[in-house]
């Protein structure tokens, strides 16, 4: 999103949610409480120190959550099952949060969010206004972590040993990627009815994962595989390719990812204009990444 829409039109949308609390915003700090106020109060139930979130944020410094506690309970949001819930063990796979295992994982983060603040400050900036958390639990799967509907403005981390910094810094892209089209969404709205999305026959191909998803998850992959092309593009990545498939892979699975979302007979009672315009974005950049 930060590539594709640019910085305005995301901090335009968190203006908006942060309206809902405080109609004068005036400064970066009215926006930032705003927003967590806001968020606060649309997901009652995700505890997070929000004066620890704001003190970082003023310091422009992330907030990587090293509270036991805090850290057990966010996830359990990851354990939210709804009808569009469709890799069933992504829980099942978070281990037990140790501080040893968080204070070791700790400088990785710290190199590569530090990285790319030197890569693009604008880009840094925006992170650290939309998401109000990070923390780290590892995973007896593949998974590098991930982000949620449920937590608006909290990333899980988890990623591996053998990930370089460039892995990293991929990683935290796409999942800021998720947290701003979560926003996007909240602001503007993209769809008619969630619960038509969990109907197979309303299935799309991801274009990460190239295989049938609700196409709430589709719409995300699309943009996430947008925001990797550009990252790696601009900031000329040198990647494993652990993280994310390989640009070229990303380049084509695109336009077959769209096909499969314009052929359905339904479309037009499914998403919303705003969808809409995202993917015929999408399409444009794809043809610059040709």
């Amino acid at each position: 999103m930060y590539y594709l829409k640019g910085l305005e039109n995301n901090i335009n949308n968190i203006i908006a949610i942060a309206k809902r609390q405080n109609h004068d915003i005036q400064t970066l700090t009215d926006l930032k409480r705003g927003y967590l106020n806001a968020v606060s109060e649309l997901q009652q139930d995700v505890s997070y120190n929000k004066d620890c979130a704001l003190a970082h944020f003023l310091a422009q410094t992330p907030y990587y959550s090293e509270d036991l506690d805090e850290i057990l309970s966010l996830t359990r949001k990851y354990k939210d099952f709804s009808l569009l819930t469709d890799i069933q063990d992504v829980s099942d796979s978070m281990e037990a949060p140790k501080l040893t295992s968080i204070e070791k994982a700790k400088p990785a983060f710290v190199r590569a969010i530090t990285q790319l603040k030197e890569f693009d400050e604008d880009l840094y900036g925006l992170m650290l206004l939309a998401v109000n958390t990070f923390f780290y639990c590892p995973a007896t799967n593949n998974l590098g972590g991930g982000s949620t509907s449920s937590a608006v403005g909290v990333i899980w981390c988890s990623y591996k040993q053998e990930w370089t910094t460039d892995d990293i810094i991929e990683f935290l892209v796409h999942e800021l990627t998720h947290q701003l089209v979560f926003i996007d969404e909240i602001a503007i709205g993209h769809y008619y009815d969630m619960d038509a999305l969990a109907e197979p026959r309303n299935f799309a191909i991801s274009s990460i994962l190239r295989k049938p998803r609700p196409l709430d998850k589709v719409i995300h992959a699309l943009i996430v595989a947008n925001e990797i092309q550009k990252l790696r593009g601009i900031l000329k990545l040198k990647g494993t390719e652990r993280a994310h498939p390989s640009s070229e892979i990303l380049r084509t699975s695109i336009p077959t990812s769209i096909d499969s979302i314009l052929s359905m007979n339904n479309i037009d009672q499914l998403i919303k204009p705003r969808v809409f315009e995202l993917i015929e974005s999408i399409q444009v950049s794809n043809l610059e990444a040709a």
